[in-house]
């Protein structure tokens, strides 16, 4: 089984070094300390480790630290701390200890708070569902709160980022979301089918619209049978962010993308009447 490992961590208001190093260890048996006072723990490799190109210095909010671990069986205890040797240890101080009497020392110590594990599971946007022009309905089916959600399109819909948000869309509509749980990405779609209107009016639904070839390694064609308007085609990340963007006008058009292999939302805007159509992309080089 994967498991996400989340923890938020903030520097100490009266110490003034901070280290680059937050880790997480499992085990089946608590982690027994080397002599010392306090005690101290022994190297092991890590299983979670921070982004060590980050020094932890904020005092006054919390920074997460996240991590996936794919368990091996018998794991009972988590221990969490710095467990790098020091000379693999960055440390950044900014004056002293004096004020608390302690001039010399060169220490950094952290609070900890609001610790989660959970499993690693795709994405559900839930089943497809029928409603009546006017009602409202929750989509989604997922449980991790941990995770980070982005809901695509951004529009009759009360919350893009939450888990399982109450859309209520006048037309049939195809909703996007992505879920990325310690790095990991899924995406899933559900549409919700609107009654009392006549036939959908999506540009996908009405229009036909064809993506090809999907997977592409960068080249691909987009075509808008039977609807000759102005367009506005923009290429999403699995996190929201566009990544490319083109007008046309007409029925097709043809695009070269310089993209990473992955997974991509492909968003076709109508000009005129800003109806759109999402469909997913995948990259394969």
């Amino acid at each position: 089984m994967q498991y996400c490992l989340s923890y938020y961590i903030s520097l100490a208001d009266t110490f003034n070094c901070a280290v680059n190093r937050s880790d997480a260890y499992f085990s089946p048996t608590p982690m027994d300390p080397t002599l010392g006072t306090p005690p101290y723990l022994q190297y092991v490799q890590p299983h979670v480790m921070a982004d060590s190109t980050v020094f932890y210095t904020d005092k006054e909010n919390w920074m997460r630290i996240e991590g996936s671990y794919t368990s091996s069986g018998g794991e009972n205890y988590i221990t969490i701390g710095n467990l790098h040797q020091d000379n693999q240890t960055d440390t950044l101080c900014n004056g002293s200890m004096a004020s608390v009497g302690y001039p010399n020392n060169r220490d950094a110590y952290y609070y900890m708070d609001n610790f989660s594990l959970e499993e690693v599971t795709p994405v559900d946007a839930g089943a497809d569902t029928s409603i009546t022009n006017g009602d409202a309905v929750m989509i989604g089916n997922n449980l991790d709160s941990a995770s980070s959600y982005s809901w695509l399109p951004n529009y009759f819909i009360d919350d893009v980022n939450t888990l399982n948000p109450t859309v209520n869309p006048p037309v049939t509509t195809t909703y996007y979301v992505t879920k990325t749980q310690c790095s990991v990405v899924t995406i899933d779609s559900v549409t919700v089918f609107v009654g009392g209107v006549g036939i959908a009016t999506s540009p996908s639904e009405r229009a036909g619209v064809r993506i090809y070839p999907n997977p592409t390694s960068g080249e691909l064609t987009i075509e808008l049978l039977n609807q000759n308007n102005d367009w506005l085609t923009t290429i999403l990340d699995t996190q929201g962010r566009t990544v490319a963007e083109k007008s046309f006008t007409g029925t097709i058009i043809n695009l070269k993308l310089e993209l990473e292999n992955g997974v991509y939302l492909v968003r076709v805007t109508n000009q005129n009447t800003n109806e759109m159509v999402i469909k997913k992309l995948i990259v394969q080089h």
